[in-house]
């Protein structure tokens, strides 16, 4: 089931939209994501009932003989407790292990027994909702009673006090801490509605609608490329909201809401991100006046980046569910390599990624000082959201999003499979193999031609073939027999992506969708002879055939402190310093 199929409870493909199969228990992930999804899937199942349960007993005056969790789970989970549902939910989709699913289960059967019977929780707006989300997902992909606890949850949902705009003063939007973030509600209590068939749910959910917001991305940006959006509001959360917008699109019917979504990503993609994808420095939405790149010089909180590629995966499925277009998996694409799939992982004692840290000089990857932060629940759905983007059906026509080892089963005569071997950190190939032993099948095959790729040859059975691009996708028509392979080599050069307009010289390299960081322990800053507009890049970085490039033929230093190798940023352990900026044509800071 799509991630909107999530919401609506029913086939969620439209007119130009596309359906994902990942929900749909049809995805495997393999290789480096697989290992990822398989560890998570571990840890969070092995979380202790008891333990996770803890706080929310005692506060019902009920016995408890657990200690609980620790750090943001000391009193309660409810921070995390519908992120931690939700993730389970959703990893038995897309793994077809029963047993996330049934965790999650027992942990909503244990958390409702501690409550009364109108479901009053005494959380905050902020928990409470994911609460929503959790049990919109256990409804819908793993049978619990949604139909008969959504509407009573969402009776008693938390009041919201003080909603306004968000402000740089007000950052989230609330001058009452407890109904912070409200402008992100409408997607799941939309979600609720669906999923329960209750039209008072929805009727809720059209309360927090946030014009303010959304009517200045509608305006779009001025002639010199300026969007009226402010600066310092809460950025993943300003983000999220925009897979509200895309709700009240596709699901409440909203003319303008998949054109808000369609505007707050290009807005999102061309003012707030670094190379990596990662946005928000310190949290907060930029100014398009050089704060991105000046960022670099003041903070380690780079970029939240659990729950910011937690939320630009849930847009980047709205809008290709909603519009067919291959661009909207571009912002995921970088997100997957160098931001879900490059932190450091969630351990059992709660200690988590958080924050990336793109610093001048000088970086490293630690975990969050406190032991199960919000970002714990945001991985736990981000992860087997990634099966989610790979592979796409319209009709006869199978999507192929996404380049990595995995494999999917299709909806077609005989189900046939598609295998792909893919690593786009150690190559710039990918192979996929039809699997089709009862008899040959014919369909359209459509391959995402990333904006990376300087050109893409398609060879199908070792012959070139397919027809011209068409909104992001090249075409392959024909009758596929058992064991014909797909080869697709993408020629990509190693370039440099300036931070933003006003720093042209703070630049980071990277190799298709790769950002590469540079080793900083005993070894020279990176830097040229020139602006790196004018140089040959690729001719000074080349591969030195153990996985990284060295600058060369000449490099400032010595023997004793050559210029640094530079790495694909996944490939960089917790604790061991990078540096991911450079500047490259002035004084550095060192």
């Amino acid at each position: 089931m799509s991630d909107a199929g999530l919401a609506s409870g029913a086939d969620s493909q439209r007119a130009g939209g596309l359906r994902s199969l990942g929900y749909e228990g049809r995805v495997r992930l393999h290789g480096r994501f697989g290992e990822r999804l398989a560890r998570a899937q571990s840890l969070y199942t092995e979380l202790s009932i008891d333990d996770v349960l803890h706080g929310f007993r005692v506060r019902a005056g009920m016995p408890s003989t657990s200690a609980g969790l620790s750090g943001w789970a000391s009193e309660t989970s409810e921070m995390t407790f519908g992120q931690w549902v939700s993730g389970l939910c959703r990893m038995s989709a897309v793994t077809g292990n029963r047993e996330p699913a049934q965790r999650a289960l027992d942990l909503l059967s244990g958390y409702f027994a501690t409550l009364p019977r109108s479901l009053a929780t005494d959380m905050s707006l902020y928990a409470w909702e994911k609460l929503l989300c959790g049990v919109v997902d256990a409804t819908v992909l793993a049978g619990f009673d949604g139909a008969t606890a959504l509407p009573r949850l969402v009776e008693a949902m938390p009041a919201v006090r003080g909603k306004q705009d968000a402000t740089p003063t007000r950052f989230m939007g609330s001058s009452d801490l407890r109904s912070t973030e409200w402008y992100t509600l409408g997607e799941n209590l939309l979600r609720a509605a669906a999923a329960a068939g209750d039209s008072a749910i929805a009727d809720r959910a059209r309360q927090f609608t946030y014009p303010g917001f959304w009517r200045r991305l509608l305006d779009g940006p001025d002639d010199r490329g300026h969007w009226r959006v402010p600066a310092f509001l809460h950025a993943y959360s300003h983000v999220n909201s925009l897979s509200s917008a895309a709700a009240f699109g596709a699901i409440d019917g909203d003319p303008d809401g998949v054109a808000i979504a369609r505007a707050g990503y290009d807005w999102a993609c061309s003012t707030q991100c670094f190379a990596t994808g990662g946005f928000g420095p310190r949290e907060f939405t930029t100014a398009q006046d050089g704060s991105l790149g000046a960022s670099l010089e003041w903070t380690p909180d780079s970029a939240e980046i659990v729950c910011g590629a937690w939320a630009a995966f849930k847009l980047a499925s709205a809008l290709i569910e909603s519009t067919g277009s291959a661009r909207f998996l571009d912002w995921a694409e970088r997100l997957l390599y160098n931001g879900i799939g490059s932190c450091i992982e969630p351990r059992p004692d709660g200690r988590s990624p958080y924050y990336d840290d793109y610093r001048l000089g000088s970086a490293a990857k630690l975990p969050y000082p406190a032991a199960w932060p919000c970002c714990s629940g945001s991985y736990a759905q981000a992860v087997p959201h990634v099966a989610n983007l790979v592979y796409f059906s319209a009709g006869a026509d199978v999507h192929v999003g996404l380049y990595l080892d995995s494999e999917v089963r299709l909806d077609l005569p005989g189900s046939p499979r598609l295998v792909q071997r893919a690593d786009l950190l150690t190559g710039d190939t990918s192979t996929i193999r039809v699997y089709a032993p009862d008899a040959p099948v014919r369909f359209r095959l459509r391959l995402r031609a990333p904006p990376w790729a300087d050109s893409i040859d398609i060879r199908v059975n070792g012959e070139r073939q397919f027809g011209p691009a068409d909104d992001g996708w090249l075409s392959v028509d024909r009758v596929w027999a058992d064991s014909d392979e797909v080869a697709i080599a993408f020629g990509c050069t190693v370039r440099a992506v300036a931070v933003d307009p006003q720093h042209p010289s703070r630049i980071a390299v990277v190799d298709g969708p790769i950002v590469l960081a540079q080793e900083v322990m005993d070894a020279w800053p990176f830097t040229l002879p020139g602006p790196a507009n004018l140089l040959d890049l690729p001719d000074h970085l080349r591969s030195d055939g153990e996985g990284a490039r060295s600058y060369r033929p000449v490099a400032p230093g010595s023997r004793r402190m050559p210029a640094g190798r530079l790495h694909p940023f996944a490939d960089y352990p917790e604790r061991r310093p990078y540096c991911i900026y450079h500047d490259v044509n002035h004084s550095r800071l060192i």
